[in-house]
């Protein structure tokens, strides 16, 4: 765990200090969403729980600075490059053999792998997956959208979906990460169609056959800068963005 809680009092707990959280002994939901901190608040003032209470009505405070993961879980620079692209960060690409999830459900699958990641590493990791989800196929293949692309690539699930009239798709994105308390998962999703032929060249991944709603190229036919302007990639670290500014 990279922690540092420091408080008017001064730190209180200390361990790979160069990251740092500021307590606000006022904010009672902090104190209870991290109980690792609300302890060390305890211990190290020696103060009764009403003795707490009693600071949360000071006027004696800092505040809380929340903490974005340093580094990202992915072995395409592809990827890497577009979160930081949309996240206006430099996050470091880490090597890590992640638990891959079987389910479909993108935020299941990717709460695991934060989880995981966390475990494996003590760092904050940026995890992400993606899913595709065909509405004639009732949500799948979901997060095992990979497993195709690996198999029969984009040419292949286009021949899987020739007999089919319903083109519509839901692309979904997932980002996240375990802080040793809680998992912190954001989702950005977006509507589209699946074209009839591989659409572009560029991208990555099934970018040349998902058309987002509104648009009449693919992915794969976008700029980059048009891609993350729109994208369900975008969606979702913009949320984290917000939640974690």
């Amino acid at each position: 765990m990279q922690l540092k809680v420091e408080t008017q009092y001064g730190i209180i707990y200390e361990r790979f200090p160069q990251r740092i959280i500021k307590v606000d002994l006022r904010d009672k939901e902090i104190l209870e969403a991290y109980p690792f901190v609300k302890i060390a608040v305890f211990n190290a003032l020696g103060c009764s729980s009403a003795r707490i209470a009693g600071l949360q009505k000071s006027s004696e405070y800092s505040r809380m600075l929340y903490m974005h993961p340093d580094f990202f879980a992915t072995k395409n620079k592809n990827k890497l490059r577009e979160v930081n692209e949309i996240l206006g960060r430099n996050l470091e690409q880490i090597s890590v053999e992640l638990f891959e999830p079987q389910g479909v459900d993108v935020e299941v699958v990717v709460r695991e792998k934060a989880e995981d990641a966390f475990h494996k590493t003590g760092k904050f990791v940026l995890v992400e997956d993606t899913s595709l989800e065909f509405t004639a196929w009732n949500g799948l293949p979901g997060t095992l959208i990979k497993w195709f692309l690996e198999t029969v690539g984009n040419e292949g699930i286009l021949r899987m979906l020739a007999s089919e009239t319903n083109r519509k798709a839901i692309a979904k994105t997932a980002v996240g990460f375990f802080d040793g308390t809680q998992t912190h998962v954001f989702v950005g999703s977006i509507s589209g169609t699946i074209p009839e032929t591989v659409r572009g060249t560029g991208g990555f991944g099934w970018d040349p056959i998902f058309l987002p709603e509104g648009n009449s190229k693919s992915f794969a036919e976008m700029t980059a800068d048009e891609k993350n302007a729109i994208s369900m990639r975008k969606l979702a670290l913009e949320c984290m963005k917000k939640e974690l500014r």
